[in-house]
């Protein structure tokens, strides 16, 4: 099934969970979780969002099934220790971004730290972001694809389509508006760039 207002998670709760579990907490958590994966920024939810999904991400799967296996209510004390330091670390990481424009408004950025994803594409006002983290220009294993706006307009374009025929791509996922890409052992930024790769997204 597809929508386009709602996101796997969106779609899942209100087709098998609402009937059954009619239960608010049930109710918050696949909200703040559809706002996130459908990167709805206007929202009035969408700092809870994306800072659950922080949380998700330190937690790791099996922790975050087993904690929040009765819904989300509100953050700890210590999940809101963990976000706050988040917040305070991640102005080091936009501080030393290096910000390669391309195209008509969007971006390349390499960051120090790969866990901070999510803080760059949200803060830098770029239509697409590539985010490549954790490497330098000689080596680049991977990067995260990120394109902000309506989604309608790309319902044709599926990530891994797009860049899988380039030689510098070893394997890419994702869907119209989000996803990754790995490279192949070896290959350069340059080499990325010359490939026309990027340009595909």
């Amino acid at each position: 099934h597809y929508s386009d207002k709602l996101s796997n998670t969106g779609m899942l709760y209100t087709r098998m969970v609402a009937d059954q579990y009619p239960h608010h907490n049930y109710t918050k958590l696949a909200m703040l979780t559809d706002v996130y994966d459908l990167w709805r920024r206007g929202s009035s939810h969408w700092d809870d969002a994306f800072n659950l999904n922080s949380v998700y991400w330190n937690y790791g799967l099996e922790s975050f099934i087993t904690i929040f296996s009765d819904g989300f209510m509100y953050f700890t004390d210590e999940e809101v220790k963990f976000i706050n330091k988040r917040n305070h670390n991640k102005r080091a990481v936009m501080e030393t971004a290096v910000i390669e424009p391309y195209g008509k408004n969007s971006a390349i950025i390499f960051i120090s730290d790969s866990s901070y994803r999510g803080e760059v594409i949200d803060h830098f006002p770029y239509d697409t972001v590539i985010v490549f983290a954790d490497v330098d220009y000689s080596k680049v294993p991977t990067c995260s694809v990120r394109v902000k706006g309506d989604v309608m307009s790309r319902l044709d374009v599926v990530l891994p389509s797009v860049v899988d025929d380039f030689d510098v791509v070893a394997s890419a996922g994702g869907h119209a508006c989000a996803g990754g890409i790995s490279f192949k052992d070896g290959v350069s930024f340059e080499d990325i760039v010359n490939s026309g790769a990027l340009e595909a997204i």
